[in-house]
């Protein structure tokens, strides 16, 4: 298990009043202060609702950038900063209380890779700079298992989770052992009881991840965990199913999430997809929130509950293929708020496509929205219970739609 990382602290690269907000959370010197250990958040006092957004793909993608350069394209990232590919999607992330990103890049300073030759893309990103301006927009904890985060080997990795342990940022999906990366991120709160009458809810959530690597990841790059291996945590939907199982018989109070990330890149959901959710959906997964074909995927009803196939990239900064592949340019920003008694799961649909949104993603503009719909009806299992269950709200942010999720009783 990494050690418990200190609240107090430096933390690398970050602004002075940034850095020092990010400390009075961690020591909880305020009421609506969240303290954190390793794979742990927990949110001091009583609060109206705990607010998550759950976003998919991220990297800033300098090896993308770069590669721009040498072409004599303009580098985004040195002609515009980081901050610019953060500024349409940043309102929505402020709003809430954490947002937990799939960091599909490693956080390392190394020159050569071990994969070089054997890989066509290597990510890598900056250290100082991604955690720098994540962490001033409310990401407070990161995935890690996925097909990029070894992609400067076991040194690369340890890299990554050392720099975010320095920061106090929890990451799942990945670690030093197999069992360090099986763990999953666990969320706490206590909520306020409607007019203040009665005791608060002990709100509990735990969020699961896990990467289905195929044959190169096993057995030629090995960037699944092993017992004394770093790496990521492979998505075995059996065993995962049993923990999810026995989880929710001895705490049937937890909300569990589960965020698989998928191979099958720019393309829906294949039935393997659909068969490992609904082993989880039937285990008592409450929530599955996939991603990794860096597009939105299938919504689906499972076992009486939906399941959210793919959310696609969030701020990921590679030229992406969407025209040629054509495919949809659309991904998924999946925001939970919890009160007292209630889950509500609102889905914010981003514009993908860098070549479209000049490298800044974006909510999307009504008529997208409505071609998102129209998809995602299309291609859902049951597209009256879909158009039944999720309503179509606008908000400051811009169009979404909205479900009323089954809070664990």
């Amino acid at each position: 298990m990494a050690k418990k990382p200190s609240a107090t602290k430096r933390l690398v690269g970050l602004p002075r009043q940034v850095a020092g907000r990010i400390k009075r959370r961690l020591l909880g010197s305020t009421s609506s202060s969240a303290s954190t250990s390793s794979k742990t958040i927990k949110y001091a006092g009583e609060r109206e609702s705990l607010d998550l957004l759950i976003v998919g793909d991220t990297s800033f993608g300098e090896n993308y950038q770069e590669s721009r350069e040498l072409k004599g394209r303009t580098n985004i990232l040195k002609d515009r900063g980081y901050e610019y590919c953060l500024e349409a999607v940043a309102p929505l992330m402020d709003k809430v209380d954490l947002v937990v990103a799939n960091l599909e890049t490693p956080l390392t300073t190394r020159e050569k890779s071990p994969l070089e030759g054997m890989r066509p893309w290597l990510h890598k990103s900056d250290p100082t700079q991604t955690i720098k301006h994540l962490s001033a927009h409310k990401v407070g904890a990161v995935k890690l298992a996925n097909n990029h985060s070894a992609d400067y080997g076991e040194e690369g990795l340890l890299d990554t989770l050392n720099a975010l342990a320095a920061n106090g940022i929890p990451a799942v999906g990945a670690g030093r052992t197999l069992k360090e990366a099986q763990e999953p991120l666990q969320v706490q709160a206590r909520l306020k009881p409607p007019a203040g009458e009665g005791e608060p809810e002990k709100f509990r959530m735990r969020l699961f991840n896990a990467y289905q690597g195929g044959r190169q990841f096993t057995e030629t790059v090995f960037e699944h965990a092993d017992t004394d291996r770093p790496g990521s945590a492979p998505l075995k939907a059996g065993s995962l199913a049993r923990r999810i199982h026995n989880l929710k018989d001895s705490h049937p109070h937890e909300f569990v999430v589960v965020c698989p990330h998928w191979r099958r890149d720019y393309q829906w959901r294949s039935e393997k997809q659909a068969t490992a959710a609904a082993q989880l959906m039937n285990a008592g997964a409450d929530l599955i929130i996939g991603h990794g074909s860096h597009m939105m995927q299938e919504i689906e009803k499972i076992h009486g509950s939906w399941v959210i196939h793919g959310i696609g990239n969030f701020v990921f900064n590679s030229p992406g293929r969407y025209r040629k592949l054509e495919v949809p340019p659309y991904g998924l920003a999946a925001r939970l708020t919890f009160s007292y008694g209630s889950a509500l799961l609102r889905l914010y649909p981003i514009m993908l496509d860098n070549r479209r949104s000049n490298y800044q993603t974006r909510p999307v503009h009504p008529g997208e929205f409505k071609d998102v719909v129209k998809q995602l009806t299309q291609r859902c299992n049951e597209p009256d219970s879909f158009a039944a269950d999720f309503g179509h709200a606008e908000d400051e942010i811009g169009w979404h739609l909205v479900h009323q999720l089954r809070a664990p009783q």
